[in-house]
């Protein structure tokens, strides 16, 4: 099932995919912040980069990101 999030541009939207964490855990909403979700984009990308650019599990990669993202954003808090 999937979402969509409005972007910056009216009249288009972030597609996101319906995910569960690999723990098994829900995702929750599937509505992200378009900067949130472009930040996110970035670091899943050079974390699949750095991985290098492996076929499949892109999960892997944006939770990644989304645990780093929110750790660092908690110690600047």
């Amino acid at each position: 099932m999937e979402s969509f999030v409005r972007t910056a541009v009216p009249n288009q939207r972030h597609r996101v995919p319906s995910l569960s964490h690999p723990s098994g855990a829900s995702v929750g909403s599937n509505l992200i912040d378009p900067l949130e979700h472009q930040r996110i984009a970035q670091v899943a990308y050079a974390h699949w980069e750095a991985r290098g650019r492996p076929i499949g599990s892109p999960e892997e990669d944006w939770f990644r990101a989304e645990h780093e993202l929110k750790r660092l954003e908690a110690e600047w808090c």
